[in-house]
């Protein structure tokens, strides 16, 4: 709490509005020393630590999040499933959670099988070795494509109930989609600076689902489905009585033909999840559409005895995002990640071409390019309440002075050259007197001050959104400071109190950069 001992009623015009107002704030020069200092040395811990953290309790949470498809390219709701993903990792873990950030590959069921009925009738070995992703997932189009796709789709079947028997011929096929799908992806995760703790698949998990469908068929937990198909009733569970968009108790387990289904995979990989890493919570990060399916999941799974996966023990847990909108290059191109990315670098690249103050020569300029278009990126899809869908757009990503990602970086930028050529080291026997009377300082300082509130709003809500604006407000009070509090002056107890308030900034700025999947840069 602000110590109430001394209250100053600071009178200022906006000299853009001409408007008076009027801030109360209870501050004296000794509390804001001390939170600056605080602030020093908690530095990387800033905002996720001390007073309402205070009593935190050490956790293990899971998080699944990316998850794209094998022998596909990696499209826009998987770029996003990593945005967001990412940051609800780091959020969760900056208190001192441990956390294992799980990427869950759809590498097995009828859409693989189907893309492999495809390529044995489309197939070109020529294209294959060329660009094989592309040649696959241009396979997979054309075969959902297909005039004969019913039969295409017989041939898929006999295909999966041939994976799942272990035919060697099947399987080779998909051990190769799956090894070029795996050096791609690990390329562009690396380049995006995204890292994962385990790489899981669906068809890691195909024995113990066939294992756990034999021992349900001599249970009373299951039930016969049309077609011949497994399924068990959900309707006595807790997450089914509080759904409310489920159209149906029954929950299918396996088809007819006794193949196992994308939903029984899931369950055999919660059990073999929790048994490995003995979880406080699971968090699953997809879009919204696959909230139902979810809810089947976990409510399937307290049919089956786990009390952990009672709705009441609160483990797991489904975060959905809505749909990027019209998430394309320039040209109109389609919506593929990696366009995307190389879209914004280019963009990025233009604007340092045209403005002369961002051609400083630097020696690591192809990588601080794409750092600032990941940011601008990134903080696009960072701004709206997870749930809801967004329109995308350029301006959005790419504009240099608005709350985009590039404007941060700027900021931050600045923030360390001013450290780096005012001519003063960083002290913290300052005097805080210099800070309290001026209305600018104490602005920024207050916005400094809000930041473990939000950092516990952010963690209590996941939502991620509630950084990137803070963040942006931050990035204004600090760029209104930098122009009118200057340091390079001869007032020496006045430009050290200055240069520890932008220090801090610089911490906090950076923190909440780095919490949301950011690179903070800088040089630039």
């Amino acid at each position: 709490m602000v110590p109430p001992s001394i209250t100053r009623i600071l009178r200022y015009a906006s000299t853009k509005s001409g408007i008076c107002q009027e801030a109360s704030m209870s501050l004296t020069k000794d509390y804001v020393r001390k939170h600056l200092c605080k602030i020093v040395e908690l530095d990387r811990r800033y905002g996720f630590f001390g007073d309402k953290f205070e009593n935190f309790a050490q956790k293990h949470i899971c998080v699944e999040y990316s998850s794209p498809n094998i022998a596909k390219e990696f499209h826009a709701g998987h770029l996003r499933s990593t945005f967001v993903g990412q940051a609800i990792s780091n959020i969760v873990e900056a208190p001192g959670n441990k956390v294992t950030r799980i990427n869950y590959l759809g590498d097995w069921g009828m859409q693989f099988a189907l893309l492999a009925a495809g390529y044995k009738k489309h197939g070109d070995d020529t294209l294959l070795n060329q660009n094989p992703v592309k040649h696959l997932h241009d396979i997979y189009v054309r075969a959902n494509r297909s005039e004969g796709k019913d039969k295409m789709l017989e041939t898929a079947r006999r295909i999966f109930q041939d994976m799942e028997s272990n035919c060697p011929d099947s399987l080779h096929f998909w051990r190769y989609c799956r090894k070029i799908s795996m050096e791609k992806l690990l390329k562009l995760y690396e380049s995006m600076h995204v890292d994962f703790d385990s790489y899981d698949s669906e068809g890691l998990y195909v024995e113990d689902t066939k294992k756990l469908i034999s021992e349900l068929k001599s249970s009373n937990l299951v039930k016969t489905l049309p077609n011949k198909a497994l399924g068990m009733d959900i309707g006595g569970t807790s997450w089914y009585q509080s759904a409310k968009a489920l159209a149906t108790s029954d929950v299918m387990l396996a088809r007819g033909d006794g193949t196992t289904l994308y939903l029984s995979r899931d369950i055999s990989a919660a059990i073999s999840r929790h048994k490995k890493f003995s979880f406080d919570k699971m968090v699953y990060v997809t879009d919204v559409s696959q909230a139902n399916h979810f809810i089947q999941v976990y409510a399937a799974l307290e049919r089956l005895g786990y009390d952990w996966a009672m709705e009441s023990a609160d483990i797991l847990k489904h975060i959905g995002f809505g749909r990027v909108i019209g998430m394309k290059t320039r040209t109109g191109d389609s919506i593929f990640a990696e366009q995307i990315i190389d879209e914004a670098i280019r963009c990025v690249e233009k604007d340092r071409l045209e403005h002369s103050t961002r051609r400083s020569c630097i020696d690591n300029e192809e990588d601080v390019i794409r750092k600032l278009a990941l940011s601008g990126l990134i903080c696009a899809d960072m701004k709206s309440k997870l749930s809801k869908d967004y329109k995308f757009l350029w301006s959005r990503v790419l504009d240099s002075k608005g709350d985009t990602g590039i404007f941060m970086q700027y900021t931050h930028s600045r923030l360390q050259n001013l450290k780096k050529n005012c001519g003063y080291e960083i002290r913290l026997d300052v005097d805080c007197g210099h800070l309290i009377s001026d209305p600018i300082a104490t602005d920024l300082f207050h916005q400094l001050l809000k930041y473990n509130s939000v950092c516990w709003t952010a963690y209590s809500e996941l939502q991620p959104s509630h950084l990137t604006n803070y963040m942006f407000k931050l990035a204004h009070s600090i760029a209104k400071a930098h122009r009118n509090l200057r340091v390079k002056i001869g007032d020496v107890p006045k430009a050290q109190a200055r240069l520890l308030l932008f220090h801090c900034a610089q911490i906090t700025l950076r923190n909440c950069m780095m919490t949301l999947g950011m690179q903070p840069l800088d040089n630039m």
